[in-house]
């Protein structure tokens, strides 16, 4: 909850003077999440597990708010909730469903090699992916500025 109020808190903070800020807190946040991942993954004892497992999830959290609130905002209102539910569901299905199944089956090939410490790994190779989502943080601030504009222009037409 922490990392997805501050996240949207910052992002609208920052966006008062430039929109792009709506994506460049998720950007930022995924990138920080790569390391702060890292040293969790690498961690030698629970408790270390524990203490540091806060920083990367109130990061990848802190993602959240800003991509729904986008989401919001470039959606025509009559199909808000439409847009809305699909990226809960695309956030479900690949995050919640496909990711966990990639990562078991990356492990189960590294346990030859690796053993016990496979699925360690496996997660640490998974993380390359908060860096691909860095990346299409980054390039949706390429067109928002235009794409705002459009959306609020059809939003007067519809109106």
């Amino acid at each position: 909850a922490v990392g997805s109020l501050a996240g949207g808190y910052l992002a609208d903070r920052l966006s008062g003077r430039d929109m792009r800020w709506q994506m460049r807190v998720p950007m930022i946040a995924c990138v920080l999440a790569v390391p702060s991942s890292c040293f969790l993954y690498l961690a030698g004892t629970q408790p270390m597990v524990l203490g540091l497992l806060i920083l990367p999830v109130m990061l990848l959290h802190a993602c959240l708010g800003p991509a729904y609130g986008l989401t919001q905002t470039l959606s025509p209102v009559r199909m808000r909730a439409m847009a809305a539910a699909m990226l809960l569901i695309a956030h479900n299905l690949v995050g919640l469903g496909l990711g966990p199944q990639m990562v078991g089956i990356l492990s189960d090939l590294l346990n030859p090699a690796y053993g016990d410490e496979s699925r360690r790994y496996a997660m640490l190779i998974f993380i390359l992916i908060f860096l691909w989502a860095a990346y299409h943080f980054w390039r949706s601030t390429r067109t928002l500025r235009h794409d705002l504009t459009v959306a609020a222009e059809l939003e007067k037409t519809a109106g």
